[in-house]
């Protein structure tokens, strides 16, 4: 994250159009102070979905607005997996272009913090549904920490896992500064 005024936003959208909507979507929510810590937003916008995954790869954006109807994913289904692959612990609200109760209840079990409607969508609302998904990650992320075993409290602070028990490598990626 930038600061602790910028919100960094991963903005996935292939309509011009809707992506002009989206910029000024998010311009309306940061002068209503829906959400006072975070003042400002700092959208990056990507068109294909595996642009997207490899922005989402960074991992230092605190949410990810992400278009179902991608270009490069034939199945919807697809495109919230790609990226939520490669950013687990950054949430994502997808957009559809039309309601789906099916499909909104399958991506929000498959992980998907909130299912958004883009004919539907305002300043206000997505500002906080953007605040919720970040709050309820960052408790999930938490929790992940304090369900670690307690073997890891007693582990050496090293920015690498080659000193790591062997049943702990696999819990060594888990970030203990949120």
């Amino acid at each position: 994250m930038a600061d602790s005024k910028t919100l960094r936003l991963l903005v996935v959208e292939d309509s011009f159009e809707d992506e002009r909507f989206l910029r000024e979507l998010l311009e309306e929510a940061a002068l209503a102070r829906v959400w006072p810590q975070w003042m400002a937003w700092a959208p990056v916008f990507a068109v294909p979905a595996e642009e997207a995954c490899d922005l989402a790869l960074d991992s230092g954006y605190d949410a990810i607005l992400l278009n179902l109807s991608l270009p490069d994913c034939a199945v919807l289904h697809e495109t919230f997996m790609a990226v939520a692959s490669v950013a687990p612990r950054t949430p994502i609200l997808v957009m559809a272009d039309e309601p789906d109760d099916s499909l909104e209840a399958l991506l929000l079990r498959e992980g998907a913090q909130d299912f958004l409607v883009k004919s539907q969508l305002d300043a206000e609302p997505l500002a906080r549904a953007m605040k919720r998904a970040v709050e309820r990650q960052r408790f999930v992320n938490a929790s992940r920490i304090t369900d670690l075993p307690p073997q890891v409290a007693l582990l050496p602070e090293t920015d690498t896992c080659d000193d790591l028990p062997l049943e702990l490598v696999g819990i060594a990626d888990v970030s203990l500064a949120d």
